[in-house]
């Protein structure tokens, strides 16, 4: 059994791999939702005041979906910022996406270069590296490109 990436809570000061993802899914709801905060929030993978607003954000929006539809299949969060068992039950049941079931790999680093980059993991293969790396370094383009976008 492989263990998990993300530990029981995430917040301030929260850092690495399991921090990236979680900045990735609220980038991608702030994106569609047209939220203003799309443009502070950086996968950078640190857990600070922006990544602290957007849980809040998501959690108020969880929050306002369960009373709107009257579903009690997950409990009213605490609108704090941090994310823990409860927002990511609240997920799983809005959205369909477990946090609990990403994999862990102890042979994947996090490197964040800039805010302008992604990094990608596993590295998509293209045929042309015979062994990827640990970490690729590729554009918001690239790595659409990669996932089939």
């Amino acid at each position: 059994m492989s263990q998990k990436l993300f530990p029981e809570y995430l917040g301030v000061s929260s850092q690495g791999a399991a921090v990236v993802d979680l900045q990735m899914f609220l980038l991608g709801m702030l994106v569609v939702t047209h939220n203003k905060l799309a443009k502070e929030l950086k996968p950078d993978g640190d857990y600070g005041d922006v990544t602290r607003r957007a849980v809040w954000w998501l959690q108020g929006r969880l929050n306002r979906m369960r009373k709107q539809h009257s579903d009690t299949s997950w409990p009213v969060l605490e609108e704090d910022g941090n994310f823990g068992p409860a927002a990511r039950a609240a997920v799983l049941s809005a959205f369909g996406f477990n946090f609990d079931a990403v994999p862990f790999y102890e042979d994947t680093l996090a490197k964040f270069p800039d805010s302008s980059m992604l990094l990608v993991w596993p590295v998509p293969s293209d045929g042309e590296l015979e062994t990827p790396p640990d970490v690729v370094e590729v554009t918001p383009e690239q790595a659409a490109m990669a996932q089939g976008g």
